[in-house]
């Protein structure tokens, strides 16, 4: 895998040091997979664009990611883009306009949690470099507060009904950021007791069928290895409350 990190306005940041910084947090996910990602990823920073991963257009050979994090925000760099590499390691362009991306975004928007929360852990022992170990404390507060709104949002009673009422909605508009936060708090856990996951992300299907049906799709796309993760995953989703 190669970043390439564009010559933008990145503020006092060296380009040198976000894309160290990018490829750490790539690190944290793509140790865990089975198949090597050979993807070439630009980051670039818009003025006025959101932080996105741009769909592909036919033949492109290079995914593009913005981010509009500057400075010396390593935090809010490692949040962004976490996300984003996840649409990348999903393979987002053939789910493009499908009405279950609303779950690619919950997804994507744990990797973010998974990762900052993975940089805090192993920063103190072993950071890009020797003098951003004490930056770990950071990269904790900022997944803290990050997971703490969508807690205070989470559903007090069953999992499944709140989700059943929420779905339309979901599939009418994937980017309902506070619900998304929600669901990827919910399975948060699971790829953090079981990171090799992240292999099933890769298998995300294609379905439109509503969420428990989607799951079944997923759940036959993956590998057999991968098939109690999904289920794993199903469970999370079924009546138990909010753990």
């Amino acid at each position: 895998m190669q970043i390439e990190v564009l010559e933008c306005d990145w503020g006092v940041a060296q380009r040198g040091d976000i894309r160290t910084l990018l490829l750490d947090v790539a690190s944290h996910i793509v140790r865990e997979l089975r198949d090597p990602l050979v993807d070439t990823i630009q980051v670039m920073n818009l003025p006025g664009q959101p932080p996105r991963c741009f769909y592909r257009i036919p033949d492109a050979t290079k995914h593009e990611i913005n981010l509009t994090a500057k400075d010396r925000r390593w935090s809010q760099f490692a949040y962004q883009f976490s996300h984003e590499f996840c649409h990348v390691l999903s393979g987002h362009d053939r789910l493009r306009d499908n009405p279950n991306n609303w779950f690619h975004e919950a997804i994507c928007e744990l990797a973010s949690f998974f990762v900052l929360r993975r940089m805090a852990e192993r920063w103190p022992v072993d950071p890009p470099f020797a003098s951003w170990s004490d930056y770990s404390a950071a990269l904790a507060d900022y997944a803290a507060c990050e997971t703490h709104k969508y807690r205070r949002a989470a559903p007090a009673g069953p999992f499944s009904e709140w989700l059943r009422t929420n779905e339309w909605a979901l599939r009418q508009d994937p980017y309902l950021r506070e619900i998304n936060g929600v669901v990827a708090l919910r399975l948060l856990p699971l790829f953090e007791k079981a990171p090799n996951g992240w292999n099933a992300v890769r298998r995300l299907p294609a379905s439109k069928g509503l969420i428990h049906e989607y799951l079944d799709a997923w759940k036959a796309n993956v590998r057999d290895v991968d098939r109690l993760f999904v289920e794993s995953v199903s469970d999370a989703l079924s009546d138990r409350e909010f753990e």
